[in-house]
């Protein structure tokens, strides 16, 4: 009994391996016949491509057809000739080479007649050879066309011209060296200033000790007070001479930002009363009347904003007017100081300056009257003596117009 049973389960699994063995073998071969399916499917459409290569290769391929030098000349002739109308001309083409013309028209009949020129020279000629007489002639003409406008006013307009840079680059040169030599005395200038501040201050207050040793004190201060107070009425005129108004520019724009609140006041006002109609409002007609007042008042507001923009813009812009005002008053008020101090030390400047010159003056004329004295006398007695007295005499002579225009710069400084 327990044989057969034992015979009964091995038989059942083996059964059952068979079965499960079998469902394996059917999905793969599923699967397998998709893709042999697929393979002839490729296969096939690879056939069909071949074909159809095949049959191709058979076929001639059309040749493009070929354009000649005279049907592209032709065609850039109508192209030309098409950009000259657009331009709207007066006269034909080939008149318009004039050089009064336009330069669009100008290049354009340029064009034409080059391509012109082209067109009739290879007219009629194997393997569109140019004939070259032709070629000449057609050049030769608009060379000429040219040369008859060129007449001797230009050539003389050009010397003219010419003549002015010329003159002009000589005033150029004299400026620069002008400049240069100005710029030489400024600095020579500056430190003298400043030596001149030194030494200005010092007699000052050596003047102010010296004050209690006079006898009438009292006078002596209030002299020595005046004189150095007596430019500050210069100083004043400067203080006051940068002051700006702003009154005007605030009353502006106080006037306006008043008109924009007073206006916006109104807007809200109307907003308001058509708010309380459209609650209150019960038929069509009233409906579009609202709505009609609405379109009105939107208007308005974008008026109104265009206008407030515009105010803004103003005010931003006077507003960055006032700053750098401020900002120059500022650094001009700082400078007061400064002025008054370099005014005083050119004042001295000058009368030292004036002193120097009349020495010098006087230096000068006894030097000439030496100088005569000398002439005079015979010449192997006064060899050496009158060559120093030249060099010396030419170097004092340097040394007065140097001053001097140093003197006149200080005038025209005052």
């Amino acid at each position: 009994m327990l044989t057969s049973n034992v015979a009964i389960l091995a038989a059942a699994e083996i059964a059952l391996l068979f079965l499960v063995i079998s469902v394996v073998l059917l999905i793969k071969n599923r699967a397998l016949r998709k893709l042999v399916s697929k393979l002839q499917a490729r296969l096939e459409q690879i056939v069909e491509d071949l074909k159809v290569a095949r049959a191709l290769k058979k076929e001639p391929a059309p040749t493009p057809p070929t354009i000649t030098y005279a049907t592209h000349i032709e065609k850039q002739l109508n192209f030309t000739k098409e950009y000259h109308e657009e331009q709207k001309p007066s006269q034909d083409i080939s008149l318009d080479i004039d050089p009064t013309i336009p330069l669009p028209r100008r290049a354009a009949a340029l064009r034409h007649a080059i391509f012109l020129a082209e067109k009739e020279s290879s007219a009629n000629t194997p393997n569109n050879l140019p004939n070259w007489d032709t070629l000449n002639k057609r050049y030769e003409a608009i060379f000429s066309f040219y040369d008859d406008y060129s007449t001797p006013s230009e050539e003389t307009g050009g010397q003219e011209e010419i003549d002015a840079l010329n003159s002009e680059l000589t005033t150029a040169k004299k400026r620069i060296n002008n400049l240069e030599k100005f710029k030489q005395l400024y600095n020579e200038l500056e430190a003298t200033l400043k030596d001149c501040k030194t030494t200005a201050q010092t007699h000052f207050n050596r003047l102010s000790e010296m004050a209690s040793e006079v006898s009438d004190t009292e006078a002596f201060e209030s002299s020595l007070a005046a004189y150095h107070s007596s430019y500050d009425a210069i100083s004043s005129m400067i203080e006051t001479g940068i002051d700006v108004p702003p009154a005007k520019r605030g009353e502006d724009s106080s006037g306006e930002i008043r008109h924009l609140r007073a206006v916006a006041a109104d807007q809200h006002k109307i907003i308001t009363g058509l708010q309380k109609k459209l609650r209150d409002m019960s038929s069509d007609e009233e409906r579009a009347e609202v709505v009609e007042e609405l379109q009105v008042e939107l208007n308005r507001q974008i008026r109104f904003a265009q206008e407030s923009e515009t105010c803004i813009q103003l005010m931003e812009d006077e507003l960055q007017n006032a700053n750098k005002e401020i900002e120059q008053l500022t650094s001009k008020l700082g400078k007061v100081g400064e002025l008054k101090m370099e005014l005083i030390e050119t004042r001295a400047q000058n009368e030292q300056m004036r002193d120097q010159l009349f020495k010098l003056k006087t230096d000068n004329r006894k030097l000439r009257q030496k100088a005569d004295e000398m002439a005079k006398r015979p010449a192997e007695k006064s060899g050496e003596d009158s060559t120093a007295l030249k060099k010396e005499l030419a170097d004092l002579q340097a040394m007065y117009a140097d001053l001097e225009e140093k003197f006149l710069d200080l005038k025209l400084q005052e």
